[in-house]
């Protein structure tokens, strides 16, 4: 596993006479951890979900190393093969155990029972929750079910992590400690990861940050020149 590269180019979205994002261009590299800023409503949501191909621009493109996330014929599989998503809130599901809500994503892929159990307890394990395998979401605290959640995510062993408010339903120490956990899976893999966060500290924890107001990329209070946020 290694990080994609991802480039966006003049990214628009509108829906109806609301413009979400506005001529938004920049580039990330392999293996960097870039943050996004902006009080709620930027658009920070918005941008995380069309580079993961959950929306489609009404202008611009996408590009995840040679896919072209905006004419894909398979979005599924690309989803699949390529990007892990971690959310705010954990989505799983109460009636499966740990190990379960991780492997089911997996079953998508047709592996073989025998490599999903070995898939799953493999990223369980490098979450720290190898000891929890059957334990039920509500058996778990808040800190433990974002933690499934990213081993869900690092199942497939994405290429880019897109990361939404990862920390924002947890308090201070578990924040802490999934913060760590994301920063070890990309030093020790090389996965790209996107992350939208409130934490006033994301700049420490990202190599740079982008800034979103009213769905354009600032800096300062003022409009980057597309030139210089691709550089």
């Amino acid at each position: 596993m290694a990080g994609a590269r991802v480039s966006v180019e003049h990214l628009t979205r509108a829906f109806g006479q609301a413009t979400v994002i506005d001529d938004v261009s920049f580039t990330v590299e392999p293996g960097e951890t870039v943050g996004l800023t902006g009080a709620s409503g930027s658009g920070k949501t918005t941008l995380l979900q069309l580079i993961g191909s959950l929306d489609q621009p009404t202008h611009g493109t996408i590009k995840v190393d040679d896919f072209d996330v905006t004419h894909l014929r398979h979005p599924a599989r690309f989803r699949l093969e390529t990007v892990g998503f971690v959310f705010q809130l954990h989505h799983l599901l109460p009636e499966l155990n740990a190990q379960q809500n991780v492997e089911l994503p997996l079953l998508a892929a047709r592996l073989s029972r025998r490599e999903r159990a070995r898939r799953s307890q493999e990223v369980l394990g490098e979450v720290g929750l190898g000891d929890r395998l059957k334990a039920q979401p509500a058996d778990l605290s808040g800190g433990e079910r974002q933690r499934v959640a990213i081993a869900r995510a690092l199942a497939g062993r994405p290429k880019l992590i897109l990361a939404d408010e990862p920390t924002g339903a947890l308090d201070s120490r578990s924040s802490e400690h999934v913060w760590t956990l994301l920063a070890g899976v990309v030093a020790e893999h090389g996965t790209t990861m996107i992350v939208a966060s409130h934490d006033p500290a994301l700049a420490d924890r990202t190599n740079r940050t982008l800034n979103l107001v009213d769905g354009r990329l600032v800096a300062n209070g003022e409009r980057l020149d597309v030139r210089e946020a691709v550089q």
